[in-house]
């Protein structure tokens, strides 16, 4: 997901260090694309920018293309009206609500574009994944050598194996085996199945069940370059983005002590 963000439009603080710059921003790649193109960014932040851009901020950037920028926390994501319209709800007060998510909406009931945690990001991300194989091998090297950049020798992926919530689809563990090969995996990686991608594998032995990703994978196959960790789940939401289920409301941000408190899992 690193090297995802990387090779799209960079709406970081260090990019767009105010809303007004961020919609710049969105404009002016906008203006790069051809036809009815989507607008892919990622990295912003409303602790730092003051808020989050809207579905219709983002109309006006972009003059109606679909526009999708995923939050620095990778929690939440804020889409276009257009984004909405091609994921099936053309009418911004019909999008629907959703356990463990939170759809934001104004005074008036209509999506203001902010879609937190994943199960409500997928009502719009379900379009864009799974992504083809050359572009995910693609941010798997790039994400990479953004890590040895900074001087990390290994890294976990904290979730794959799925295309909605976390991952690219279940042909994951393949896109990084093809990112190895070609000498592009320059990290240790440990990959985590997300929780969904395990199922009941039946009889593993006489009066022994298995559930796991079949063929008898666990945790620890691999060697030092790629190894399959760990299963990911998503207990709660992101304090970064208020999300997060909490005793008390969050101080700066009134009433959204527990807006997406139905994510919580076991």
């Amino acid at each position: 997901m690193v090297g995802k963000g990387l090779r799209e439009l960079d709406v970081s603080y260090e990019a767009a260090p105010d809303l007004d710059a961020l919609y710049r921003a969105v404009a002016e790649r906008s203006s790069t694309l051809p036809g009815d193109a989507w607008v892919l960014g990622a990295g912003h932040d409303q602790n730092k920018i003051g808020a989050h851009p809207t579905a219709e901020g983002l109309d006006r950037a972009a003059a109606g293309r679909p526009v999708w920028l995923v939050h620095n926390s990778h929690h939440m994501a804020v889409a276009s009206t257009e984004a909405f319209r091609r994921a099936g709800f053309p009418d911004l007060a019909a999008v629907p609500a959703v356990a463990g998510g939170h759809v934001a909406r104004d005074a008036d009931g209509r999506a203001t574009g902010l879609l937190q945690e994943t199960t409500a990001m997928h009502l719009v991300e379900r379009l864009l994944r799974p992504e083809p194989a050359a572009d995910w091998t693609a941010n798997i090297a790039r994400g990479a050598r953004a890590a040895v950049e900074v001087g990390l020798t290994s890294v976990t992926e904290p979730g794959i194996g799925v295309v909605h919530g976390i991952g690219n689809g279940p042909a994951d563990l393949d896109a990084y085996l093809h990112t190895r090969e070609r000498g592009e995996l320059t990290v240790r990686m440990t990959v985590m199945p997300y929780i969904t991608a395990l199922h009941d594998c039946g009889a593993f032995e006489p009066g022994n069940d298995w559930y796991g990703l079949g063929l008898g994978l666990r945790s620890g196959f691999g060697d030092e370059w790629l190894r399959v960790g760990p299963t990911k789940i998503m207990a709660d939401g992101s304090l970064i983005g208020r999300s997060a289920a909490m005793c008390c409301d969050y101080h700066d941000t009134p009433g959204t002590r527990d807006s997406c408190s139905s994510s919580t899992s076991s």
